[in-house]
């Protein structure tokens, strides 16, 4: 019985930990000297899917819009302005990748403003076509027109670190060996040894 309780707790301790592995949470900038535009953000990233987040820009804060259920699907922004697929991979290369066609797409409250990053450059014919991923592009859009606008910028994404799952499994080895020990020490094992 004194097993099956403890397997218990060993299963619940794995258990309260995995949701934080299922997304990682990452900090990331958008920087173009050149057009004076910089921005900054934090993203939590399941796989290769960004799935919440924010970007501030000029002092103004804009959440990240929900992508697809089948991602790498194109959703068209709540204003119409935009297509995007959220889609964002952490290990590709120094700083991570986006997209090289539909990227993050964040929105203010009220849904009308948008900015949308991406990588990939002009290729005479399309944005984000054979050239990319190139310098990273940033788009705002705002009632219908665009505004400061990139498509030479560098974008940079850093992992933070999760101190609490390590945290949890580290208190939880802890107490499954004072248990132990305890027990040991109650039986007289521990001296017999």
């Amino acid at each position: 019985m004194k097993k099956v309780i403890l397997a218990l707790f060993a299963l619940v301790t794995a258990l309260a930990i995995s949701p934080v592995a299922l997304a990682q949470n990452y900090d990331f900038t958008y920087t173009d000297a050149s057009a004076g535009i910089s921005a900054f953000g934090v993203l939590d990233v399941s796989g290769t899917t960004a799935i919440s987040g924010t970007i501030t820009y000029d002092s103004v804060t804009y959440a990240l819009l929900p992508g697809s259920a089948t991602p790498p699907a194109y959703i068209t922004s709540p204003s119409g302005a935009i297509q995007f697929d959220n889609q964002v991979y952490p290990s590709a290369g120094p700083n991570g990748l986006l997209s090289t066609t539909g990227g993050l797409d964040f929105a203010n409250a009220t849904n009308t403003e948008d900015i949308n990053i991406w990588a990939g450059a002009f290729d005479g014919s399309n944005w984000g076509g054979s050239s990319g991923p190139g310098p990273y592009n940033f788009w705002v859009w705002t009632s219908g027109v665009y505004r400061p606008t990139s498509d030479a910028g560098t974008f940079a994404l850093t992992q933070v670190p999760e101190y609490g799952a390590l945290s949890m499994l580290i208190l939880s080895a802890l107490t499954l060996a004072g248990g132990f020990f305890f027990k040991a020490r109650q039986s007289g094992s521990l001296l017999a040894t």
